[in-house]
């Protein structure tokens, strides 16, 4: 009786390591993973179905902001319900860092400085995904027991750039943008038709009050110096295009770098895996 009861501790044990556990972000359960006997578990378990692969480590900055900013929102919740979620660190899951996949159509391949489609050379062409930074995302379905790969984004996303990447790379972008459209344009035309004079009146006024804001002073300015210091029309016209130019230009600027600060296009390299992004030809 001793030796089948150790024996059957010892499968509890074995089982409870090879399974995967799991983590939540919001209300988002990722399976964690650290070895490829546990991948290879969890994919024959789950044949037919799509997988979306978040690789993290504890100190990226970029990686906390997806799981505190944009996994827990309804957004993200919504894009990635019914797909298999699993999170991989990087220094506990390195066996993990390079998978193999099959690629039969055009990839998405989202990376901090643009946004392109991976066409590989012939159908079903064999390729190996390398990880060049945290976060990264890659989206996959299994079919026969191999991952055929859909998407790859390097670099934290926001709730809009999680959205367009899973759509994207699933293909059902365009149902959801053209019923957006159709819902959109229906909302317009009864509105239109609702239209009246008690709508247009208060949107009349409103616009002739908009001349009297403190936006059209640089304009009154500019009217005045035409009127008394006899300049030339041209030369102030000019002045105030460079100057709006100039204004707009460093607007937008700031308003990039914001966007990278928030977590648009940041990465946390971790050269000591890998050196770089890599899709190579097996």
């Amino acid at each position: 009786m001793r030796k089948p009861t150790m024996l059957l501790i010892a499968l509890v044990i074995f089982t409870s390591l090879v399974s995967a556990s799991s983590v939540t972000y919001g209300n988002l359960e990722f399976y964690t993973i650290s070895s490829e006997k546990e991948l290879e578990t969890l994919l024959s378990d789950h044949e037919g179905e799509h997988f979306f692969i978040f690789y993290h480590s504890e100190t990226c900055p970029a990686c906390n902001y997806m799981k505190t900013n944009v996994f827990p929102t309804q957004k993200a919740e919504k894009v990635l319900r019914g797909i298999n979620l699993v999170s991989i660190d990087v220094y506990k899951g390195r066996a993990l860092t390079n998978l193999q996949y099959r690629v039969y159509d055009k990839v998405l391949v989202i990376q901090p400085d643009n946004v392109g489609y991976y066409t590989p050379k012939e159908e079903g062409e064999l390729i190996n995904v390398g990880v060049p930074g945290t976060p990264t995302m890659a989206i996959f379905k299994v079919e026969n027991g191999e991952k055929i790969l859909k998407g790859v984004a390097v670099g934290a996303l926001n709730p809009e750039g999680l959205e367009f990447f899973v759509q994207n790379s699933l293909g059902d972008a365009t149902n959801s943008e053209r019923s957006s459209e159709e819902s959109q344009g229906k909302d317009e035309t009864s509105s239109t038709g609702n239209l009246s004079l008690a709508v247009l009146l208060p949107i009349f006024s409103a616009g002739i009050l908009s001349v009297f804001s403190p936006c059209v002073l640089p304009l009154i300015a500019g009217t005045f110096s035409l009127l008394f210091a006899k300049r030339k029309i041209e030369v102030v016209i000019a002045g105030l295009v460079v100057s709006f130019s100039l204004l707009g230009a460093l607007a937008g600027s700031l308003g990039s770098y914001i966007a990278q600060v928030r977590g648009g296009s940041l990465s946390c390299r971790w050269p000591r895996v890998h050196s770089g992004w890599s899709i190579a030809n097996k």
